[in-house]
């Protein structure tokens, strides 16, 4: 039953950005899911594998800022989602990425990560590298060879490299974030991960002043 309730919540939020704000404002949806996944983590139950799936799938719905065509809100439509919303879903996400057997089920938990940094101000993305393993993940996704997990890792890095603070900058090249850079300008590569990629290095460059 719980597993079907948070499905039928991620299909619902992922229609369009006026039922995800129903859903974050008419039920306790991130709270329900913070809890499983903590008893998740403490109890290792591998049970719920299909549940932590879904709970992730649903986060992924509730961080997104656009409709997925890409276009803008709708006028009146509140696109954005506030911060202390913002802290619980980093929280599952981080919660998730710890389990290690959920490794292959990554691309949402990626993508959600994506979202939320991509409509956060400087605090938050700096919040989100303060995680201790966040920045090292998303460089090691950079290498995935599947592109749903390449992908938001690099549109997440795209969007953490343009923050204000250098120190987020510091901890990409810390974790090697160049070398996981360079592998993907190649030569039948798509022009949309080239601009992405060439994106985060003018980041890099520009600094922060």
């Amino acid at each position: 039953m719980i597993d079907q309730c948070i499905w039928l919540c991620a299909n619902t939020a992922g229609e369009s950005l006026k039922l995800r704000n129903m859903i974050l404002s008419e039920t306790y949806i991130i709270d329900a899911m913070n809890k499983i996944i903590s008893e998740a983590q403490v109890n290792k139950v591998s049970l719920l594998k299909g549940i932590l799936a879904n709970i992730m799938w649903c986060v992924s719905n509730l961080s997104r800022s656009k409709p997925r065509d890409g276009t803008d809100p709708a006028p009146g439509i509140q696109a954005t989602i506030t911060q202390e919303e913002q802290m619980k879903l980093l929280y599952i996400i981080r919660t998730f990425m710890e389990c290690k057997e959920m490794s292959l089920s990554m691309q949402d938990a990626l993508w959600a990560i994506a979202y939320l940094v991509e409509q956060a101000d400087d605090t938050f993305i700096t919040q989100v590298c303060q995680g201790k393993s966040t920045m090292k993940t998303l460089v090691q996704y950079l290498g995935s060879h599947l592109h749903e997990e390449m992908t938001p890792a690099l549109r997440a890095i795209g969007n953490i490299l343009s923050s204000s603070n250098p120190e987020n900058i510091d901890l990409f090249l810390f974790e090697g974030g160049l070398d996981a850079l360079n592998p993907l300008m190649i030569e039948n590569q798509s022009v949309q991960v080239m601009k992405e990629v060439l994106w985060s290095c003018s980041n890099i460059t520009a600094g922060t002043e």
